[in-house]
């Protein structure tokens, strides 16, 4: 399967890596200097030239081209990219990347009369899952997924959450009162993955991966949280542009609570003192630590930095983990400095790259990959394998399962509840399991779980 990629800067140049660990990537970038560095990093076909031009295009489609995907910084030039292959084969799928608010107003949307079969923001998604994060005290990441299950659709919510002070000290995992309508999945101490056994003792900052039903969720963060991110306080948002914004009307119409937002430029905080009536627009540098200080920034319970500029967002993240704000999130435009971001003490540092990546890598994988997430130093694909009659495993216990060693079952939906699995479980029919594993075993886990060859799944 061939799936060309428009346009090489961080978001193309990241899913070129992605996507050619499975499929035949051709990436086209007009920078002939990009060119020259893609050919030397990536196992890809690189075509040097402009990513709307029809004849370009034309040349590159082949009978197996299945997907064009344009992520250039140019709104318009991903449309027209998209319109244009449309009109060579209306059989090739198209995915554009649009930041421009008037173009889009929900991080995923379509313009199939336009030839767009699907629409990224990923400054929208970015701030829709910042916005989840600040609502559930202690969380540091979130996904939700939508599990088909009986006809029907069974909605979950996948959470990480940071262990806080005021969890009980020296309490084995067998001996918590823990909420029901979730699990533990996952425990990440010290950049090692743990499977949770009931022997197990979490400690302070440890981080744990939780899956259950979203209403469940509160209980959860209100269960691992310390008590001082469970205070009310202000939010800050430094920075007041796309994100910022967005992120400020979410918090108002889904959180509450005074919002706060620092933007230097005179012009945008007019326009966002009509968006946003009912907060604080501040003015000025956000790097200017007394203007931070004289707002109050020591009573926030949540500081959100947003802007353009890496180095501006780790300063802000910084100075504001220093004077004691328990929890601070960063947007981190290089992929590369997230590990510096988190080694550096930022609590919640996003990139908005990774998610367009993400995005885009459920999208071609959908049948199967519900979600992704960032564990440790590796990511990993959240399964969904229904177990139907005649599935190659059902009636097998899931220690009997050959898995690829970095690959784990992680939960077993039965009759619209969620089940702890164990060695001992045996997989039945009617069953679906959720399974956490790293894209290059997908294919493999999927036949694992699958119907013997040549039959049909029933």
């Amino acid at each position: 399967m061939r799936v060309i990629i428009v346009g090489a800067g961080n978001v193309g140049y990241n899913l070129a890596r992605v996507l050619s660990e499975k499929l035949d990537v051709v990436l086209i970038e007009k920078d002939e200097r990009v060119c020259e560095n893609v050919r030397e990093q990536l196992d890809v076909a690189v075509v040097c030239g402009n990513g709307a031009n029809v004849n370009i295009l034309k040349s590159q489609l082949t009978d197996d081209t299945r997907l064009l995907i344009a992520v250039t910084d140019n709104d318009e030039l991903n449309l027209v990219a998209c319109m244009a292959v449309k009109q060579l084969n209306e059989k090739v799928k198209t995915i554009a990347r649009v930041s421009n608010p008037d173009y889009i107003d929900k991080p995923i949307s379509s313009r199939r009369f336009l030839g767009v079969d699907v629409m990224i923001s990923p400054e929208l998604s970015l701030a829709d899952k910042i916005v989840r994060i600040v609502s559930l005290p202690s969380a540091i990441d979130y996904e939700e997924v939508c599990i088909p299950y009986g006809g029907d659709c069974i909605l979950l919510s996948i959470v990480k959450f940071r262990i806080g002070s005021s969890f009980p000290a020296r309490t084995f995992l067998r001996e918590l009162d823990f909420p029901r309508g979730a699990i533990l999945i996952a425990i990440d101490r010290d950049g090692k993955l743990i499977t949770p056994k009931g022997n197990e003792i979490l400690k302070e900052n440890d981080k744990v991966l939780v899956l259950g039903k979203p209403e469940v969720m509160r209980k959860i963060a209100e269960f691992f949280g310390s008590e001082k991110e469970k205070e009310s306080g202000d939010i800050f948002i430094v920075g007041g542009g796309i994100v910022g914004l967005y992120i400020a009307k979410l918090l108002d119409r889904e959180v509450g609570g005074r919002i706060k937002i620092v933007e230097k430029d005179t012009e945008r905080c007019k326009l966002l003192s009509e968006e946003v009536p009912n907060h604080i627009i501040i003015n000025a540098d956000a790097t200017d630590l007394n203007v931070l200080e004289d707002e109050g920034l020591e009573r926030a319970s949540v500081m959100i930095s947003v802007t353009d500029s890496d180095e501006k967002n780790l300063l802000c993240s910084l100075a504001s983990k220093h004077i004691g704000v328990p929890k601070v999130i960063s947007r981190v435009s290089k992929y590369e400095y997230r590990d510096i971001f988190e080694v550096l003490g930022v609590d919640v540092p996003l990139s908005l790259h990774q998610i367009m990546v993400n995005e885009v890598v459920k999208f071609v994988w959908g049948r199967y990959i519900k979600a992704v997430l960032n564990l440790l130093d590796s990511t990993k694909e959240v399964l969904e394998l229904p177990i139907t009659r005649n599935s190659k495993v059902a009636g097998k216990k899931l220690k009997e399962l050959k898995l690829p060693e970095d690959t784990l079952v992680v939960a077993i939906l039965r009759n619209g509840t969620i089940e702890i699995p164990r060695g001992e479980s045996i997989l039945l029919g009617g069953d679906a399991v959720i399974v956490l594993s790293p894209l290059k075993d997908v294919e493999r886990v999927e036949k694992l779980f699958g119907c013997p060859a040549g039959e049909l799944c029933e």
